[in-house]
């Protein structure tokens, strides 16, 4: 699962991401790379002629980098009659079979920052932190942040910051999708002014909430 956040091209409504103790991380993300080569790959080759495709050219064509996440799947997608199922396949495969490659390579070493992270400044805009149950995306601006508490522990996130498309996404996936949240667990957040509070507004989420009632009749009585 994820949660994405759209603020329009050249804006960001997050722009730090943390996690208690500061972040270890992986930086860029192969698949996102591959997969908008081959997006600029069909447009130019395809043999393709259908009406749908001229929609996603012109979507696609002027800025790619700018354009939303939503369309270079939409493009590969049987629902959209853009591309034949088969070309579909054939295509998404080379993807697939490139991305895991690169993903095993070496040369993508795990970092860890002391602190918060620009992830604008990693390559593809992406970050895959290792495993935490407490994380922030916050505006280093305004101080307004979204905290996540979850029940137990992604092994791994994704973390997408892309001023060029307004994209912010916090999402419970490894590399190439890979689903890393265990299925049922229990995810809160909470939004607010929190940058420089967050662990503790974390740390109050991972408690359940305590519910008071009053007793009426004393009320009366007085």
């Amino acid at each position: 699962m994820g949660d994405e956040f759209e603020s329009g091209p050249g804006r960001l409504v997050f722009d730090r991401f943390d996690t208690p103790g500061g972040v270890r991380y992986r930086d860029g993300d192969p698949y996102a790379r591959e997969l908008v080569a081959m997006v600029a790959d069909t447009l130019a080759t395809t043999e393709a002629d259908s009406a749908k495709l001229a929609v996603f050219r012109r979507a696609l064509e002027e800025d790619i980098e700018a354009a939303h996440w939503d369309l270079y799947w939409r493009l590969f997608s049987s629902w959209e009659g853009a591309l034949s199922p088969e070309e579909i396949r054939e295509r998404l495969g080379r993807v697939a079979a490139s991305a895991h490659r690169l993903a095993d390579l070496s040369d993508r070493p795990w970092r860890i920052s002391p602190g918060a992270v620009d992830v604008q400044a990693a390559p593809h805009e992406t970050i895959f932190p290792g495993a935490s149950q407490k994380t922030v995306e916050y505006d280093s601006t305004t101080g307004r942040a979204m905290v996540w508490w979850t029940e137990r522990p992604a092994g791994q996130l994704q973390i997408v910051q892309r001023r060029q498309s307004g994209w912010v996404n916090w999402g419970s996936n490894g590399e190439n999708e890979c689903p890393e949240l265990p299925v049922g667990t229990l995810i809160k957040t909470a939004y607010g002014p929190f940058a420089e509070t967050w662990e503790a507004v974390a740390d109050r989420l991972a408690s359940p909430p305590v519910v008071t009632v009053a007793d009426e009749s004393e009320g009366a009585a007085g």
